[in-house]
């Protein structure tokens, strides 16, 4: 009698079952038991199981520290060429460099977080710190840019 092996459950015990059957480990009927089991586990704690093998992702620390030495990389890139440019930039050019780095920088973080993986936790942190930076640049230049108008106002003022 072959066991009666169900696509809606694909749990780590479940797919083994058939080879314990075939091995001859544990009898059929010991075999569908355990499937009731599992089955009857799995729905009184509410866990969806989908059908079809699992889909594992697995972030590497090779993998990770590339991405890392990558995202800096494009830091350092774009920050030697921003500096090029910087000074011939207005106010307006400048901000929009900080709200660049900050957007790139939150929305990155956000998307590799939800990856769901030990490697993209700490991936997305560190997107986050570079979007932080983008934050500071662009509040730095806000206040460097209406400093000098404060000064004249003061200057003007009889006080």
């Amino acid at each position: 009698m072959a066991l009666r092996t169900r696509s809606h459950s694909n749990d780590q015990v479940s797919m083994k079952i058939p080879r314990w059957v075939e091995g001859g480990i544990i009898s059929v009927d010991q075999g569908e038991r355990i499937l009731d089991a599992e089955r009857a586990h799995g729905a009184v704690e509410g866990r969806v199981v989908e059908s079809g093998p699992p889909f594992n992702r697995t972030m590497t620390a090779v993998i990770e520290l590339v991405s890392c030495l990558a995202i800096v990389l494009v830091v350092a890139s774009g920050a030697l060429f921003v500096s090029r440019l910087w000074h011939g930039l207005g106010i307006g050019g400048r901000l929009g460099v900080g709200a660049t780095i900050a957007t790139l920088g939150f929305a990155g973080g956000w998307f590799v977080h939800r990856i769901k993986e030990v490697g993209a936790a700490r991936l997305g942190p560190f997107l986050w710190l570079c979007g932080t930076g983008g934050v500071a640049m662009f509040t730095a230049v806000l206040v460097d840019g209406s400093l000098p108008r404060i000064r004249a106002r003061r200057s003007r003022c009889p006080v």
